[in-house]
């Protein structure tokens, strides 16, 4: 499900700038870590190593959520940029729509029925 979606990203070098739970849905803002051969994936901007991108993990129909701090219980990293971001994942792991996360947002564990990987337009 989303294992395929992730082909050509560096999950632990994805930023996280947001993060929230409504109707049942997870989102979790990031700029996107790509690497060459991932499908749109761009040479670097000069000051990047890589191209980051903006992006959703969007989680739907989730259910048995444990583990997520609130946006007020975690401190921007110090001089991130404008958004701020809270830091970089430090990992995705799924099985059978069974999902954890670790990172900023907290270490989640969680069941959704659907996983997506969303770009948004530069």
């Amino acid at each position: 499900m989303l294992e395929e979606q992730l082909k050509g990203v560096m999950v632990e070098d994805c930023f996280v700038l947001s993060w929230e739970v409504v109707d049942g849905a997870l989102s979790i803002e990031i700029e996107a870590s790509l690497w060459p051969g991932h499908p749109i994936y761009s040479p670097p901007k000069p000051n990047e190593w890589t191209c980051y991108m903006p992006a959703t993990l969007l989680f739907s129909r989730v259910s048995q959520l444990k583990g997520l701090n609130s946006m007020a219980e975690v401190s921007p990293i110090p001089g991130s940029e404008d958004p701020p971001d809270y830091g970089t994942l430090d990992y995705i792991e799924e099985n059978d729509n069974f999902f954890k996360i670790g990172g900023p947002l907290g270490e989640l564990s969680f069941r959704a029925e659907n996983a997506q990987l969303l770009f948004k337009q530069a």
